[in-house]
């Protein structure tokens, strides 16, 4: 079946009474073995049953000589990363590490439009180190690029020279290198209408950091757990010294 919907910059469609010109896409509904999927042909990164980002938007139309009816738009698949980071610090204060994250869903899609977005892997690595001026990237690799029902799989090796370490007897570690946020995204002090996400975001970061010969660990980030009154989102930190690591 037909789906007539309204995408995200077009705003919401009146869900009681709708005309035509509150729509401005089609999709398509497919039913298999009684199980309703929602298609589109339009992005080479979409797996099966995955329409695109601006196409979350609420509800669409099925369009049907027979039941025409409302249909929820609204994805079950989350944005999902998962990072692993292995630091290794020397006395002199350089840092090698290894960086492995994989992407899922929503996530995998837009990072597989970027890759594909640009002229070579190398031109990839390129626009990852613009992100983080601290750190240089070496060896990098993609895996499953064109695997959609697969994580996209992304590893490099990085050096990083924390500033004033050399010799210092004391050194501070920031452990986040790439895609930290650093301020708020929702600056308005007054907000009326609820936030629109389109999908729910899910982001598990695990760094390892070893301690070099002859220092110890001072201070680390103590665990910490907050949580939305509603119960809608959280955030987490678990930290532990083990042995010559801090996890």
């Amino acid at each position: 079946y037909p789906v007539i919907l309204s995408t995200r910059e077009n705003g919401y469609p009146n869900t009681l009474y709708p005309i035509l010109t509150d729509f401005n896409y089609v999709i398509a509904n497919v039913i298999i073995g009684g199980k309703s999927y929602l298609l589109d042909a339009t992005e080479r990164a979409l797996d099966f049953g995955t329409i695109p980002f601006r196409c979350l938007n609420k509800e669409g139309r099925i369009v049907d000589y027979k039941k025409s009816d409302w249909i929820n738009l609204m994805s079950d698949r989350f944005d999902t990363e998962q990072t692993n980071i292995e630091l290794e610090i020397s006395t002199n204060g350089l840092i090698k590490g290894t960086y492995r994250i994989n992407k899922y869903d929503y996530s995998a899609i837009k990072e597989r439009q970027k890759i594909s977005g640009s002229s070579s892997i190398a031109d990839y690595q390129k626009s990852l180190q613009n992100k983080s001026t601290s750190i240089t990237i070496d060896s990098l690799q993609v895996n499953n690029l064109t695997e959609l029902s697969e994580p996209l799989e992304i590893k490099f090796n990085f050096n990083w020279q924390e500033e004033d370490a050399a010799g210092a007897k004391t050194i501070y570690l920031q452990p986040f290198i790439i895609d930290k946020m650093e301020n708020n995204p929702l600056k308005q002090n007054l907000r009326i209408f609820p936030v629109d996400f389109g999908v729910k975001k899910r982001s598990i970061v695990n760094t390892s950091i070893n301690i070099p010969d002859g220092f110890e660990v001072e201070s680390i980030t103590p665990s910490t757990n907050f949580t939305l009154p509603d119960k809608s989102g959280f955030f987490k930190i678990l930290t532990k010294v083990e042995g010559n690591r801090i996890n």
